[in-house]
């Protein structure tokens, strides 16, 4: 039984960083270098040139 304890908090971890990662991704502000490549750093920017995010 503890095999199974463990197996399931080590899930539990690894899905609680992931859940974190994913939030991080999704909520993070789109128009910063990072994201953009150092391009124009505005959605709006972007939908002038044509580019999608």
């Amino acid at each position: 039984m503890n095999a199974l304890l463990a197996v399931a908090v080590v899930l539990g971890v690894l899905a609680v960083a992931f859940g974190v990662f994913a939030a991080i991704a999704f909520f993070a502000p789109w128009d910063t270098e990072v994201w953009q490549g150092g391009e124009p750093q505005h959605p709006d920017d972007c939908a002038e040139n044509g580019w999608s995010i």
